[in-house]
């Protein structure tokens, strides 16, 4: 806690200058000026006509039903009560709700792959790292049939077939293995 306050040497009220030897003088202006006027003067505030006619019987009428709430309250026969902000318990329950809702729908429609989704560099790379025995034949048996009835064969040079057997295939292992 603060000891020392910056505005502790401040006095705490404060009054215009000279209010007390000029204040006679306003307070006998004001009357002489309410004399002139006489019953055109306004004080700004006005009630509603017959106010305070009806006032008596608009409290009693009040009070008459607060009386009759309190005698509900006493017989255990209060009147339902319909919250309008929720508590924050269902709140959160219904926010978790949500969240999981959300979470199981994204996860339980995710595709499963297909061949069509794999590339072929994916296929030849996994041929190629585990070493499967599998023949041109074997491979062959696994297309559908009709497959290879559509591809064509290009005019392929001897020099084009060399260029790709020396770029892809290590004389070593053809050797070795």
């Amino acid at each position: 806690m603060k000891t020392n306050n910056p505005h502790s040497d401040k006095p705490k009220f404060s009054i215009p200058k000279d209010y007390f030897e000029t204040l006679g003088e306003q307070v006998k202006a004001q009357i002489d000026l309410e004399e002139l006027l006489g019953a055109d003067a306004k004080s700004g505030f006005t009630s509603p006509e017959g106010y305070f006619e009806a006032l008596p019987e608009v409290v009693m009428r009040k009070l008459s039903q607060a009386s009759k709430l309190e005698g509900l309250v006493e017989n255990n026969k209060v009147p339902k009560v319909i919250r309008l902000k929720r508590p924050a318990l269902f709140t959160a329950i219904t926010s978790a709700a949500a969240v999981a809702l959300i979470a199981f729908a994204t996860l339980w429609n995710t595709p499963e792959p297909s061949l069509e989704q794999l590339e072929v560099a994916t296929i030849e790379n996994y041929l190629l790292e585990n070493d499967t025995d599998y023949s041109a034949y074997d491979l062959a048996e696994l297309l559908p049939e009709g497959s290879l009835d559509n591809m064509t064969i290009t005019d392929i040079t001897d020099d084009a077939v060399l260029d790709y057997l020396d770029e892809s295939i290590d004389i070593d292992d053809i050797y070795f293995n």
